[in-house]
């Protein structure tokens, strides 16, 4: 092992393809990495580490692991969201804030951060504060609209819209979230909020909620709403359509 060049990577594949659930190997490896001054390395380490035992349910373990990772290399951008969720599951609030804390210090322009940031606003019931955070992100630029981050800041946004009372924006913020379910194939889901939204937008949720329930085949679903968008037609005067 000792005459690998670490720095290539070379030797890691292979030991965590033979052995990849295999925790004192793993660990074995991560504190050789240390030892060696390979920090990073070592830290992405101990961060695997992490997630596999909080797969397997020792929570324990998860946590030390995650904060060795932490530790030993604070700039490992991955480590905060799952380490912030980790907290969050476990209802470690003054963890989590001293978290992003620590993150926002190192990484400042950090949206992932932000949005953990917006979240613990949410949690905490501090509506004008993750709303203030969230409407940064969905208009920070350059930020992939379709991208992961900007769906999940967007139904937060919806979420703090609702908790106001404001449906209005809560639809405007919910259509890239309706979007994305759709695009992974996650009708349910999607449906849930085009029927929430009826009374906002009731022609766009319909029209929706019709392809999806020809695409997926439910035939009763699909008469029933096929009936509730003729008669938006015959109202709005576009039965032509």
């Amino acid at each position: 092992i000792k005459e690998c060049d670490w720095s290539s990577d070379c030797a890691l594949p292979i030991l965590i393809n033979l052995a990849p659930a295999n925790l004192p190997l793993r660990v074995k490896l991560a504190e050789y990495f240390q030892k060696e001054g390979y920090i990073e390395e070592a830290a992405r380490e101990y961060f695997s580490i992490g997630r596999l035992c909080e797969e397997k349910g020792d929570l324990d373990k998860a946590r030390e692991y995650y904060e060795k990772s932490l530790e030993i290399y604070p700039r490992h951008k991955d480590i905060y969201t799952v380490l912030f969720d980790f907290y969050i599951s476990q209802d470690l609030l003054d963890s989590a804030k001293e978290l992003l804390r620590k993150g926002s210090e190192l990484l400042p322009g950090d949206l992932e951060i932000q949005l953990s940031h917006a979240e613990l606003s949410l949690k905490e019931g501090d509506l004008s504060g993750a709303k203030e955070k969230l409407l940064s992100i969905v208009s920070a630029s350059p930020l992939d609209t379709e991208s992961s981050l900007y769906i999940r800041a967007s139904k937060l946004l919806g979420d703090v819209y609702l908790k106001e009372g404001n449906r209005e924006l809560a639809w405007d913020s919910y259509k890239p979230v309706v979007a994305d379910y759709l695009e992974r194939e996650e009708n349910e889901e999607a449906v849930e909020i085009l029927k929430e939204f009826k009374d906002v937008a009731p022609l766009e949720c319909s029209e929706r909620l019709v392809e999806i329930y020809r695409k997926l085949g439910n035939e009763d679903a699909l008469f029933d709403e096929l009936l509730v968008l003729a008669k938006l037609h015959v109202e709005q005067g576009t039965l032509e359509d």
